[in-house]
């Protein structure tokens, strides 16, 4: 008998390929995810910072930086910890990990999505435990 590896929620999947948009060492790979997870029309806002990208080519322009900075430049990881869903709209805290694994900083993302599940905004607020 043989036990079937438990299959990811629509959450999990969400967290994980959003999350892949950021950290992916290769910026087609991350373009290819954004593409296929956000609406043509999607939204980023990064609250504390007054960012708005609009559409996949703004927000796919804006999340090298971070990469480039946080991960490649200062050796962080990002994660996602904690999930709630309540109808179109998913709460997901992320937590930045240095290269030791201490929390650096934490914050919250506000997905809202599409009918068809696709990411339509995403509302950041950094600094939020």
């Amino acid at each position: 008998m043989t036990t079937a590896e438990p299959t990811a929620s629509p959450v999990d999947s969400l967290a994980a390929d959003l999350l892949e948009t950021w950290v992916a060492p290769d910026p087609a790979r991350r373009r290819a995810v954004a593409e296929r997870i956000w609406a043509p029309d999607g939204r980023l806002v990064v609250a504390p910072a007054g960012i708005v990208a609009e559409g996949i080519d703004a927000i796919d322009a804006h999340t090298p930086r971070v990469h480039d900075e946080r991960i490649t430049g200062q050796g962080m990881r990002f994660a996602y910890d904690r999930a709630v869903e309540s109808e179109q709209l998913v709460l997901l805290r992320w937590s930045m990990l240095a290269p030791d694994a201490t929390v650096v900083a934490r914050g919250v993302d506000v997905v809202r999505r599409t009918a068809d599940n696709r990411v339509a905004s995403v509302h950041m607020f950094m600094g939020v435990d």
